[in-house]
């Protein structure tokens, strides 16, 4: 019946829907309660960011990366698209500026 096709249809998008939304909402909970840890550099202040802090923000970066990749690749992601798109941006943005000042930082 073509009645039940289209209602299964339904049900399958609101399935998918439901499990991006959780996705997006966790990468935000994850990143809702990152702290930058800095130490303190020839007493100018606290200016240096502490490696073993920022190797697992970085990583858990990389992780949340790959988790809105795969999301902006799905086909339901509609509703969460700009959310995502964001959230994308957001880390990329902070990503390089981590990594070009972890370069700086290895300089002095």
């Amino acid at each position: 019946c073509v009645c039940c096709v289209c209602i299964q249809d339904i049900c399958i998008a609101a399935v998918k829907e439901k499990d991006i939304e959780a996705k997006l909402k966790q990468v935000v909970v994850d990143w809702s309660t990152q702290v930058l840890a800095f130490g303190t550099f020839k007493n100018r202040g606290e200016l240096l960011l502490k490696g073993d802090v920022m190797a697992e923000a970085i990583t858990l970066m990389e992780d949340s990366l790959m988790v809105l990749s795969s999301l902006m690749s799905n086909r339901y992601n509609a509703p969460f698209k700009k959310d995502i798109q964001l959230w994308v941006q957001k880390l990329s943005n902070s990503t390089d500026i981590i990594e070009n000042w972890l370069q700086v930082q290895n300089l002095w």
